[in-house]
């Protein structure tokens, strides 16, 4: 497999992961009761499970990271 395609692949399976995550979440409320984030800023008031919101992010520069980036072996 391609570097730049495993990498993509990485990225889309951990967001699916913290997709998964957020979902849990309110279906175990009692669960996540600690590990909630408030992110409020430029009239955005949103209220995330760290562990979802941060594989989600990690999944994302994965995936720009396999756009953009210059890899070897690659096209």
């Amino acid at each position: 497999m391609e570097p730049k395609r495993a990498l993509a692949l990485g990225g889309f399976m951990l967001l699916v992961v913290g997709v998964l995550f957020m979902a849990a979440q309110f279906i175990w409320v009692e669960h996540f009761a600690f590990a909630v984030k408030e992110l409020s800023g430029w009239g955005i008031d949103l209220k995330t499970n760290v562990p979802g919101f941060g594989v989600m992010v990690l999944g994302t520069v994965l995936l720009l990271a396999a756009r953009f980036g210059k890899l070897p072996n690659s096209n």
